[in-house]
């Protein structure tokens, strides 16, 4: 994953704060990824500072809210392969998620 640029003088720091209250994410077949992303999103948008657009939030939270078999997913995306949030949910990327429609019926 690569982050898109920040503007000229903006410096940014994920809070510890912050990222203890993202929704986490394990890639159980329990887990909703559908429900996980919506949850996610809107933790983002509600706490996103001014200077920092929806796409440079989200993608730089987004591994913070993964863990055991999401993040491994996560972690073994091709460096450089997704640079927008969209690309990250494109049919492509979305076929290499190995828990992506996981949940039990």
């Amino acid at each position: 994953v690569e982050f898109p640029a920040l503007g000229a003088g903006v410096k940014f720091e994920l809070k510890t704060g912050f990222i203890h209250l993202l929704p986490k994410f394990s890639g159980t077949p329990l887990e909703d990824p559908i429900q996980h992303l919506d949850e996610f999103l809107e933790v983002c948008i509600s706490l996103r500072p001014s200077e920092i657009t929806e796409e440079q939030m989200s993608l730089r939270s987004f591994s913070f809210s993964l863990k055991d078999t999401a993040k491994d997913w996560y972690h073994s995306l091709a460096p450089g392969s997704i640079t927008t949030w969209t690309a990250l949910k494109t049919p492509s990327t979305a076929a290499s998620i190995p828990w992506r429609g996981a949940k039990a019926g």
